[in-house]
């Protein structure tokens, strides 16, 4: 959660533990390490069997939990959950270090090593402004002293416990009570409203939250990552679930006023111009955000899928050929190749394209399995 509002929380707390005379640890690298062993029953191409994996043992192996969260983004980097619970794990076990953040110690929010850190969390926003981001609470338990009994403190313990509607409900109190104090909490409001599936309640919250930072002429509230342009791009999310597309594409233009350089938003823009039948338009979008992203495999993955529906199955294949040799693991974009290279009439490629997807898959892709099964069968029946 929010370092500069979960700090409210520190004030039962027992002094700033001492902390070594060197800085924060580095990011745990990871890369050459085997996967965790999984329960027999686990899908082992399921990033959510190491994310599960990972979230059991980080109460008591944060060591473990590192290396599970770490291979649950590898099988999907373009989820936020694996990013988000990387960056909870680093913190685990190191209560020390994690009071001095809270805290926001210059020294410790300004090492290079928890910048990096901090860039997990950040990727984590870019991918899903309303990630759930309930594990936080053990960051704080790790810490010595008693919780609190204020609402505050209740509202974050029920978001953590999931209990949605209590949490929204205690959270609007706290608001109520001081709303120039407590703006930020609108964000909090608006992820328990997102769980819930209540969208326009969620935006509402953003809304409000958006006009108090105007207000204040407030663009950035902590040094992890929260913006006047993440909070525009997740309204604008929120508005093409409600089916207001003009509404979203006006939000998404939005984040990019405050900030040019925001690619999420051209990804968005360039979806709704690819929609409305505006291909230009929308492949140069697309073509922008994966320049300002500096190669981002999120944004490199739309922009192939784009580049498919504009009927440039060639293109799509140079830059889907790319995501693959980035992150081999990661299933999704073969099925993408594979329909590429098929169009680029590149057969035997695209045979090979939609086996590798059959062997890496997770067992609930059952649609895409469906689908890639088609694909092959068809393939081996076109006359060579």
């Amino acid at each position: 959660m929010n370092a500069k509002r979960w700090a409210i929380l520190l004030a039962g707390f027992g002094t700033v533990a001492s902390l070594v005379a060197q800085g924060p640890p580095r990011l745990d690298d990871l890369s050459g390490q085997r996967r965790p062993r999984l329960a027999a029953q686990a899908d082992t191409n399921d990033w959510e069997a190491y994310f599960d994996y990972a979230v059991e043992h980080l109460r008591t192996q944060p060591g473990r939990a590192r290396l599970g969260f770490f291979w649950a983004e590898r099988l999907n980097p373009i989820r936020a959950e694996p990013l988000y619970g990387r960056w909870v794990a680093y913190w685990m076990g190191r209560s020390g270090w994690w009071e001095e953040y809270v805290r926001e110690s210059k020294s410790v929010v300004n090492a290079p090593q928890v910048l990096q850190v901090d860039s997990l969390y950040t990727r984590a926003l870019l991918r899903n402004p309303f990630v759930a981001q309930t594990l936080g609470i053990l960051l704080y338990d790790q810490l010595p002293g008693l919780w609190d009994t204020d609402d505050l403190t209740r509202a974050l313990l029920e978001y953590s416990a999931g209990k949605m509607q209590e949490a929204a409900h205690d959270f609007a109190m706290v608001i109520r009570r001081d709303p120039h104090r407590y703006y930020t909490l609108h964000y909090d409001r608006a992820l328990a409203f997102t769980a819930l599936q209540w969208w326009d309640s969620a935006a509402v919250e953003l809304d409000q939250m958006l006009n108090e930072m105007r207000a204040r002429d407030t663009t950035r509230i902590i040094h992890t990552y929260q913006s006047r342009e993440l909070l525009l791009y997740g309204l604008g999310l929120l508005r093409l679930v409600q089916g207001d597309h003009p509404a979203g594409r006006a939000a998404f233009e939005g984040a990019l006023v405050e900030d040019l350089s925001f690619y999420p938003a051209h990804v968005m823009l360039g979806q709704e111009a690819l929609q409305n039948h505006h291909t230009a338009q929308g492949l140069q979008e697309y073509a922008l955000a994966l320049e300002l992203s500096h190669g981002d495999l999120w944004a490199r993955l739309q922009y192939g899928q784009a580049l498919i529906q504009a009927g440039k199955p060639q293109e799509a294949v140079a830059q889907l050929d790319t995501v693959v040799q980035t992150e081999p693991l990661f299933a999704d974009p073969y099925l993408d190749l594979g329909t590429a290279r098929a169009a680029a009439g590149q057969p035997e490629a695209a045979t090979t394209a939609f086996e590798t997807f059959l062997r890496l898959a997770p067992r609930s892709s059952t649609g895409n399995i469906a689908y890639a099964r088609g694909r092959l069968a068809a393939l081996a029946n076109q006359p060579h």
